[in-house]
């Protein structure tokens, strides 16, 4: 079971890879009237995130809520080494060992996430993500105009988070405490939520910076509401290693946020001959009927 779902959560985590390296060229092609919701690399990439969630939820099926989310989350290294090929970029040394450090987190993670199944759902734990789903759609609409990127970001990640903490808990509710139609209602809704306000976040800051802010939050908050709430299993005597992993996972994302591999490509307009200032042509200096003549 859990080889099963490790391989999901990493079918997942290169979705989300291509998914990203789509969307950030779809940057490239923004112009006025035409924003980056209407690429069709953008388009192409929110397809692929489609079927990056559709692993995940495979992954949650036999998977803690913290590791398919560590996962997920350390598939900001694939983007950054794929970066490196497609766009030629020289990646610092800080970032292959951030890069180990994601790695090592993981393997702590995944080291210290138990094998018991979880106790079932409790009637407060479903109504706790139902206010959750109301209250983040509001705070999606009140920053909507606030002119600032990471505050969507963060509410992008809880939003995401949440679909796999509904996913999770439908899994393991025996007791039918989560009906399936409420169930799809709710990751509907925390999945809308999520995408309305990435695409938002995405017109106000770089791409780099809202993957890290959105990989760290969807980690680390739904993370510990699965163990607190939903009763995802710890080994015995190893919640040091659980949060140490989780913590290097996330300081390994922080610092490759600032990766050349996640900046902004060059855009499609670099090559072509840039207009002069004021968009005044300067007059030849020689007509084609004779010799020269004065400017």
């Amino acid at each position: 079971m859990l080889a099963a779902g490790l391989w999901w959560a990493v079918l997942g985590a290169a979705l989300n890879t291509a998914s990203g390296i789509l969307q950030s060229d779809a940057t490239r092609f923004v112009r006025p009237g035409r924003p980056v919701v209407r690429q069709p690399r953008y388009l192409a990439g929110l397809t692929l995130d489609g079927l990056g969630w559709l692993c995940a939820v495979a992954a949650l099926q036999h998977l803690p809520v913290v590791l398919v989310q560590s996962v997920l989350a350390c598939g900001v290294v694939l983007t950054v080494y794929a970066a490196r090929f497609r766009y030629a970029v020289v990646l610092r040394r800080r970032d292959h060992v951030a890069a180990v450090a994601c790695t090592a987190g993981l393997a702590l993670v995944a080291s210290a996430t138990g094998t018991d199944a979880p106790f079932a759902v409790s009637g407060w734990t479903v109504a706790a993500l139902a206010s959750a789903a109301v209250l983040l759609a509001a705070a999606v609409a009140g920053t909507w105009d606030a002119g600032r990127g990471w505050p969507l970001g963060v509410l992008t990640g809880l939003a995401f988070g949440g679909t796999a903490l509904v996913v999770r808990a439908d899994h393991v509710d025996d007791a039918g405490t989560l009906p399936f139609p409420l169930a799809v209602a709710l990751v509907a809704a925390y999945g809308i939520t999520g995408v309305a306000a990435r695409t938002r976040a995405l017109e106000l800051t770089g791409v780099a910076r809202l993957a890290a802010i959105v990989s760290v939050t969807q980690t680390m908050v739904p993370g510990a509401a699965g163990i607190l709430a939903l009763g995802d299993p710890v080994r015995p005597g190893w919640g040091w290693a659980l949060a140490a992993g989780v913590l290097l996972a996330a300081s390994g994302v922080l610092v490759l946020a600032g990766s050349p591999g996640l900046r902004p490509p060059p855009t499609a307009l670099r090559g072509r001959r840039k207009p002069r200032p004021g968009g005044v042509r300067r007059p030849c200096r020689r007509d084609h009927r004779g010799p020269s003549v004065q400017a």
